[in-house]
């Protein structure tokens, strides 16, 4: 269970003249190899559901051939069923308890978290129509142009699965270079925190957030984060040279963007005003005023 390999088995047809019972011959062949198809993904599901066959093609590169046909890269088929099938074998393994979290740290590579949520919470035709759909709401950035970079991405990666006649190579350990995450260009502006798109949130702060509580909280975090290091004991330079990576996000000061989250959300959740004095973000924003107000 180390290499999946998948062809595309749609029939072909010659341009010579065909009788009746040629046709239906052909379709009855399409019709048939279409079912064994089928067939071959409903079992490799079923086993998908077991820890060893999980475990199995977390640790090798099959997690990746199927990520590739899902996207639909080149060399595989791009048949939906075919997807699909794809689709359902990665959600086996994502509700595997053992298995989890290591196939989500490896898609979270090349997969935005919103698309993840979609396949564990709506389950593989979803996530397929929102792979195959535009997006821009605060929690998916999602177009034509990140799904090129996407297939792009995972085809370079499945390429260095072959051998140079054409053949996956065999292998039970595959792993990804450290640190290697795809970059979507469209992403490069944005100030993502606690699975929100801030820009977009402000923009749409009565979206229904899948987890408005962590957001606050992460924001506060942040929050905090910058707060401290703009009222740190810390030399002119070094703190100049923090403010100047850190604080800017896409040409907007990142504390001003934080704040600004931050009101939005407990304006249009005011349950989430009495976690924010629980959790004594108030006194600390008193500590803050007074080491300000004595440097």
């Amino acid at each position: 269970m180390s290499t999946l390999i998948f062809e595309d088995n749609e029939d072909h047809c010659n341009d010579s003249v065909t009788t009746n019972s040629d046709s239906e011959g052909a379709h009855y062949q399409a019709q048939n190899s279409r079912g064994r198809q089928q067939r071959q993904w409903s079992i490799l599901e079923s086993l998908a559901s077991t820890h060893t066959i999980a475990t199995s093609l977390v640790k090798s590169s099959a997690w990746l051939q199927l990520l590739g046909i899902i996207v639909g890269y080149s060399r595989f088929t791009k048949a939906w069923d075919d997807r699909e099938g794809a689709a359902k074998t990665l959600s086996r393994i994502f509700w595997d308890s053992t298995t989890s979290t290591i196939i989500g740290s490896l898609l979270q590579r090349f997969l935005p978290n919103a698309i993840l949520m979609i396949l564990k919470e709506s389950g593989p035709e979803s996530m397929l129509k929102a792979l195959d759909g535009n997006s821009e709401t605060p929690e998916l950035i999602w177009n034509a142009g990140m799904r090129k970079e996407l297939r792009v991405a995972i085809g370079e990666k499945v390429d260095e699965l072959f051998d140079h006649d054409g053949a996956i190579t065999q292998s039970n350990e595959y792993t990804l270079a450290p640190g290697y995450a795809l970059k979507f260009k469209s992403l490069e502006d944005e100030f993502y925190i606690g699975g929100v798109y801030v820009r977009l949130y402000l923009k749409e702060p009565t979206f229904q957030l899948r987890d408005p509580t962590g957001l606050l909280e992460m924001l506060l975090v942040r929050w905090s984060q910058v707060l401290e290091a703009i009222t740190s004991d810390t030399t002119e330079i070094n703190q100049a040279h923090y403010l100047e990576g850190t604080l800017m996000v896409a040409g907007h000061d990142e504390l001003e963007l934080i704040t600004s989250a931050s009101v939005c959300l407990c304006k249009s959740r005011p349950f989430l005003c009495a976690k924010l004095a629980g959790w004594g973000y108030m006194t600390r924003a008193i500590h803050f005023l007074h080491k300000s107000a004595t440097k």
